[in-house]
C-alpha cells in the first residue's frame, strides 16, 4: 500500500513539474526579411511560469557585424547599425524552476537595389508610339514601367520599352526598380501634342449691350506648345480674360467689326487663324432733325 502510495505520489510530482515545464518557453518572433534602413523591432513572447518580474535577455549571436541592441532586457526591443546581410539574435527567459527557455529568430537586411533612372523627359507631336529609355538593371533586381495615363506599353520590364498614347495630354510614366523587398523609382514626363490644325473658330454676330464675346480657338497642344490671342483691328480696345486661353472671354465691344487673330507656336506646329466678331446696334437712332451728336446707338 506504501509503495503505492509513493509511486501515485511520484507520478503527480512529475506530472506537476512538467506542465510547467512545458509551460515556461519563449517564441523569438518570426523570422523577418527588411530593406537596410528600414526601421527593426524584435518582439518576443512568453509562455507561463516565468519570474515576476520577469528575466529575459536579448542577445546576438552571428551577422556581418555588432548590432546595437537598444533595450536586450525587454521582450520587445529596437535594432540599430545593422548593414546587408543576416542576423541570428536569441532571446532568453528565466522560468521558475531556475530554468531557462530560448528560442533563436533570423533577420535578413536587404541592401537598396541601384537608384532607378527613368531616362529624360519626352515631347512628340503624335500618338505614335515613343521608345523609352531607362537604365537597365542586374538580376534579381527587376525593373516595371507603369503609368498615370491610358497608354500601354509594349513590355513592362523592358526598359527600353515603347509607349503609345492614346490621347493628347501630359503622361508620367515610372521606372520602378525592385529587388521583391526593396525599391527605388524614378519619373519621365511625356508631353504628347497631337494638333490636327490651327482655327481660331468661326465668325460672331452679336447685338451691342456692352455685352462680351466668348471664343472658340482650337487646342494649341500641351508644353512647349502654346497659344495666344491678339487684336488685328475694331472700333475698340478689347479685353481677354485669359489671352492664352484658345476658349477665353472678350469684353469692351461696341458697335462695328473686329478681326481677332489665334496665333499658336511651338515644335509641332506654328501658325495662326483669324476670325471676325461683328457688333450691330440694337436701339433705333435719333429722330431726323434732333441737334444732336452721338457715337452709336447702344
Amino acid at each position: 500500500m506504501l509503495k503505492h502510495f509513493l509511486f501515485l505520489l511520484i507520478l503527480t510530482f512529475g506530472a506537476i513539474y512538467g506542465a510547467k515545464g512545458q509551460n515556461c518557453a519563449v517564441n523569438a518572433g518570426v523570422d523577418q526579411t527588411i530593406c537596410i534602413g528600414t526601421p527593426l523591432t524584435l518582439s518576443a513572447t512568453s509562455g507561463l511560469n516565468f519570474l515576476n518580474p520577469p528575466n529575459v535577455k536579448w542577445s546576438q549571436l552571428s551577422g556581418p557585424n555588432s548590432a546595437i541592441i537598444t533595450t536586450p532586457f525587454s521582450k520587445i526591443t529596437t535594432v540599430t547599425d545593422l548593414m546587408p546581410g543576416v542576423y541570428f539574435f536569441k532571446f532568453i527567459g528565466k522560468c521558475i524552476d531556475g530554468i531557462f527557455a530560448s528560442d533563436i529568430v533570423k533577420v535578413t537586411i536587404l541592401a537598396i537595389p541601384p537608384a532607378a533612372q527613368a531616362g529624360d523627359d519626352i515631347s512628340v507631336c503624335n500618338l505614335s508610339a515613343l521608345p523609352l529609355n531607362a537604365i537597365p538593371v542586374l538580376a534579381p533586381a527587376e525593373g516595371t514601367w507603369t503609368t498615370t495615363g491610358t497608354g500601354t506599353f509594349s513590355d513592362i520590364h523592358n526598359p527600353n520599352s515603347t509607349y503609345k498614347p492614346t490621347a493628347q495630354g501630359v503622361y508620367t510614366l515610372t521606372w520602378t526598380v525592385s529587388n521583391g523587398i526593396c525599391s527605388s523609382s524614378d519619373v519621365v514626363q511625356v508631353n504628347v501634342s497631337n494638333v490636327p490644325g490651327i482655327n481660331a473658330g468661326v465668325d460672331q454676330t452679336i447685338q451691342c449691350a456692352g455685352a462680351c464675346a466668348t471664343l472658340n480657338g482650337s487646342s494649341p497642344g500641351v508644353y512647349p506648345q502654346s497659344g495666344v490671342w491678339s487684336q488685328v483691328s475694331g472700333p475698340s480696345t478689347l479685353q481677354f480674360t485669359n489671352i492664352s486661353n484658345p476658349k477665353t472671354k472678350v469684353c469692351g465691344l461696341v458697335p462695328g467689326t473686329y478681326i481677332l487673330q489665334w496665333n499658336v507656336s511651338g515644335p509641332c506646329s506654328t501658325g495662326s487663324d483669324q476670325m471676325i466678331i461683328t457688333v450691330s446696334n440694337i436701339n433705333a437712332p435719333p429722330a431726323m432733325g434732333a441737334n444732336k451728336t452721338y457715337l452709336d446707338f447702344c
